[in-house]
C-alpha cells in the first residue's frame, strides 16, 4: 500500500519481484544491481564535503550543516539519517558548485540520479512556501534519457511530525531526477545553485540545503 509514494520504477520492480519469487518460485537472484552503491563517495555529505570538489562563489558560501529532522521530513524513519547536507548560499556573481567524478559505471547500462533540496531559510522559520529551487544538476559523457528527467516540488509526509512542521504545516522542498545511459566507465557530477551557467534564476542570499545525491541503476521498461 506504499506504492503511492515510490516512482514509476520502484512499482514495476516491485511487481516483478513479487511474479518472480511469490508466483513463479524463484529462488534465484532476479537483480543482479549491486545493493551497496559506490558510484559516489560521500554522498549525504556524513563526512561534511570529503570527497567533493568545492568551487565556492565567495567565502562561506559552502559548508557542511547539519539540519536535525531533515531526512525525517524526506521520508526517512532511522532517527538522524538524513541530517547531514551541504549548504549553500547564492551570490549574484557566480555559482557555487559541487562536482565528483562518477565511478564503476557500465558503458550502456541505464543508471538514474535522485536528490533532495530545500531552502534553509524557511526551515528555521517553520513555515516553507512551494517554489522551483533555481538549481543545475550537470551530468557530462553521459546520454540523457529526457522524458525520464524532471524536478518537483514535493511536501513532507503527512506522518512525520517534526518541530513546526506536521500535515496542516509541511515543509516543502524539491526532488530530482535524471535517468541518463553510461557512455564510458566514468562520468562527471557537477550540482550548481545557479539555474544554468550564465542566470542565477534565483535571488542573491538565497540558501539552499541538499543531500540524498543517489546514484544507481535504473530498472528499464521491459
Amino acid at each position: 500500500y506504499y506504492s503511492p509514494y515510490v516512482g514509476e520504477e520502484q512499482t514495476r520492480v516491485f511487481a516483478k519481484l513479487v511474479r518472480h519469487y511469490a508466483l513463479e518460485g524463484h529462488t534465484d537472484r532476479m537483480l543482479q544491481t549491486p545493493y551497496e552503491l559506490k558510484h559516489l563517495k560521500n554522498p549525504d555529505f556524513t563526512a561534511g564535503l570529503a570527497d567533493w570538489q568545492v568551487t565556492a562563489a565567495e567565502a562561506g558560501s559552502v559548508a557542511p550543516r547539519r539540519v536535525p529532522g531533515f531526512g525525517f521530513l524526506q521520508g526517512r524513519y532511522i532517527n538522524a539519517v538524513g541530517d547531514t547536507t551541504a549548504w549553500t548560499k547564492r551570490s549574484a556573481e557566480r555559482p557555487n558548485v559541487l562536482a565528483q567524478e562518477v565511478r564503476g559505471l557500465q558503458p550502456g547500462q541505464l543508471y538514474s540520479l535522485r536528490f533532495f533540496t530545500g531552502n534553509y531559510q524557511d526551515y528555521l522559520a517553520g513555515k516553507s512556501n512551494p517554489y522551483r529551487h533555481a538549481v543545475r544538476a550537470e551530468l557530462t559523457g553521459v546520454q540523457l534519457v529526457p522524458e525520464k528527467c524532471f524536478q518537483v516540488q514535493i511536501k513532507s509526509n503527512y506522518g512525520h511530525v517534526y518541530g513546526p512542521f506536521n500535515r496542516d504545516n509541511p515543509y516543502r522542498m524539491n526532488y530530482h531526477q535524471q535517468v541518463f545511459r553510461a557512455l564510458a566507465p566514468t562520468a562527471k557530477l557537477t550540482l550548481s545553485d545557479w539555474q544554468s551557467a550564465t542566470e542565477p534564476g534565483g535571488p542573491a542570499g538565497e540558501e539552499l540545503i541538499w543531500n540524498f545525491i543517489q546514484l544507481q541503476p535504473y530498472i528499464p521498461e521491459d
